[in-house]
């Protein structure tokens, strides 16, 4: 077995907790990417080629994070209860359904259906069983590492499947060929089923070690979740605490800040003409920067968590958070035309590393936060709900953006941006120390 130092580095990782880590980033760069990196990249095909208005694609990503954050807690009562892999490979049949529909329909109200599958499977192979796997066979101060760890895989597959896919479909669309489009569709499909269940199969497994032979799965989960020292109140009495209720509301005002920050950078470094003053390959690079900056926050968050601990690890994010949305509040009051074009062009960059960096408290946070504050008991119930808020905050973050921006202007807009950053943070915050008072995590869970 590994151990650790007070620092939270690991050592003498055992063979089997190698693979199983490799194999959650694996599912975080295929899988995951192919569910939740691609999937924007079909607004401009199924806008060109089935003519299909931006505003109903749009509501496509917003009807399945509504879906996947009802089906979030539900799905996280079974988890400790039945077999984690047996859990994932179920979420990643439903997304396969989504995936197999998109080939065969150009319906919009089809998609949705579609994406329902796909977010609702997601939720469970990736933001339910990454975490549940990790929290299972890695403790003390290593476990948030490895987090981090794992969850950088989305960002390492988003370098691969980015640049593939935005390559097909831009062939399809010049050519205006719904089949070309319907064949990208298809080998989306095909590379989540071929690699989704090759890692799954032969690299995922749930931590059975020292188990009885004789006893049931049951029996033997909850030998393991004794001998993992997964303590905690469970979801039944978490739920009667306000302080829990209030991060939740906390986490859905920074998805309002997150949605906004993630879906609108691209359109509004357009809209205020980035793109002429900077150069076209000086200007698509910011998105690679901010790719970069993903990688590093993912796998510094799970070192911060590791060494400087909940509450100051999200006072960092909040650091963060609030420098990007400064960054882009300055440029939407600048005057361009008489600024320099060097800190104009410096501005952007500055923007998706801030913000890359801060990746950490919507991939791996949620997950550590509630592991190290609430325990492993019920953990999968207990973060799905916390989920929920998540997901809420993000389903309605890009709609609320846009209806300041059809009001007002640009400059409304990120200061909106910059009061879901207080107000989020700081309920955050404060209900964590109140939390972290309490020692819920000691409370034996017999």
């Amino acid at each position: 077995m590994y151990t650790y130092s007070e620092g939270g580095e690991m050592k003498d990782i055992t063979k089997k907790q190698l693979i199983l880590l490799i194999g959650c980033m694996l599912i975080q760069a295929i899988p995951y990417g192919l569910a939740q990196n691609v999937p924007p990249l079909y607004v401009a095909p199924l806008h060109a080629i089935y003519h299909i208005p931006f505003d109903k694609i749009s509501l496509m990503f917003t009807i399945g994070a509504v879906f996947s954050s009802i089906v979030s807690p539900m799905a996280g009562k079974f988890f400790g209860k039945k077999s984690t892999r047996t859990l994932s490979l179920i979420g990643l049949c439903v997304a396969a359904i989504g995936f197999i529909i998109q080939i065969f329909v150009k319906d919009i109200y089809l998609f949705y259906l579609a994406n329902i599958f796909i977010q609702c499977g997601c939720i469970v192979f990736s933001g339910l069983a990454v975490p549940y796997l990790i929290g299972s066979w890695f403790h003390g101060p290593s476990r948030p590492r490895a987090m981090g760890i794992a969850f950088s895989g989305g960002s390492i597959g988003n370098f691969v499947l980015q640049p593939i896919f935005t390559s097909l479909f831009a062939t399809a669309i010049a050519n205006n060929s719904p089949s070309d489009l319907q064949k990208v569709f298809a080998i989306i499909a095909g590379a989540f089923i071929l690699f989704g269940f090759a890692i799954e199969f032969l690299m995922i497994h749930d931590n059975k070690e020292d188990k009885t032979p004789n006893q049931t799965y049951h029996e033997q989960m909850h030998e393991n979740v004794a001998e993992q020292k997964q303590t905690g109140q469970g979801f039944a009495k978490t739920k009667s605490l306000p302080w829990f209720w209030l991060m939740g509301v906390g986490m859905l005002i920074i998805g309002l800040n997150i949605a906004a920050q993630s879906a609108q950078y691209n359109v509004f470094f357009t809209e205020i003409g980035l793109r002429d003053i900077m150069g076209k390959e000086l200007f698509n690079f910011v998105g690679s920067a901010f790719a970069i900056g993903c990688l590093i926050g993912n796998v510094g968050g799970g070192v911060l968590f590791a060494k400087l601990g909940i509450f100051k690890s999200v006072c960092v994010g909040f650091a963060l958070q609030f420098l990007s949305a400064g960054t882009m509040f300055a440029l939407s009051i600048m005057p361009l035309k008489e600024t320099s074009a060097h800190l104009i062009s410096v501005l952007p960059f500055v923007w998706a590393i801030l913000y890359g960096l801060s990746v950490f408290m919507y991939t791996s946070g949620p997950s550590v936060i509630i592991q190290t504050l609430f325990g492993m008991k019920d953990f999968g119930e207990t973060v799905g709900m916390f989920n929920i808020f998540f997901a809420v905050g993000f389903a309605l973050g890009a709609f609320l953006f846009s209806i300041i921006l059809d009001k007002v202007h640009w400059d409304w807009a990120w200061g909106s941006v910059f009061a879901y950053v207080i107000v989020g943070y700081f309920l955050m915050l404060f209900n964590i120390k109140k939390v972290e008072n309490l020692n819920l995590v000691e409370i034996d869970n017999k």
